[in-house]
């Protein structure tokens, strides 16, 4: 792998996790699925709301229904992963029934957690945008007065990149990222 380069120490699992599109068919057991939902369990969230829900796919049988929700250049290397998660967040708070201003970005840490614990067992992410969003309300029967679907996450284990078509192998590999002076300001925002 890679090695990437940092602009202080921190924790190696920030690093060099990346999100590889080749994965092998081993599957993902129920043990190790547990084991990711519990991580994302703990993760903090706005007045304790935990507004992230997990759809998972585990069985070859549901992995083929939510296989049918994403875009085709997604399919064409999800495929082969272990499991399909569809992320959802609710949208309003349980307490209130009032609109939740920050499950995205609860459910987002929740996932984080999720992906991080992968990391820490051996197994690959990769979080995927590209999805057909009505397909995927119809097909997994979400309540979309609750909940907004976000992303789907392919789970597996790395396989080598010459598994995949000839397009998708340049792409794997880790990337780089944006030097802090572009993400981030002290004091007053100054555009």
């Amino acid at each position: 792998m890679q090695r990437r380069t940092t602009e202080a120490p921190c924790d190696p699992i920030f690093v060099e996790r990346w999100s590889p599109r080749s994965f092998d068919t081993t599957p993902i057991s129920a043990e190790q699925m547990k084991i990711l939902l519990e991580a994302s369990r703990w993760a903090p969230s706005a007045m304790n709301e935990q507004p992230w829900f997990f759809l998972v796919a585990l069985s070859e049988e549901d992995r083929n229904l939510f296989k049918q929700c994403l875009v085709q250049e997604n399919l064409i290397w999800a495929a082969n992963a272990g499991a399909l998660v569809l992320v959802l967040k609710r949208i309003h708070y349980t307490k209130t029934g009032t609109p939740n201003p920050t499950a995205e970005f609860d459910t987002g840490l929740a996932t984080m957690s999720l992906i991080l614990q992968a990391e820490k067992l051996g197994l690959a992410t990769h979080p995927m945008g590209g999805f057909h969003r009505e397909i995927t309300i119809e097909k997994l029967g979400v309540d979309v007065t609750q909940y907004e679907p976000i992303c789907f996450i392919a789970i597996g284990h790395r396989a080598p990149p010459e598994q995949l078509p000839e397009r998708f192998r340049d792409r794997e590999f880790p990337k780089g990222r944006k030097p802090q002076c572009e993400i981030s300001q002290y004091g007053k925002f100054k555009p």
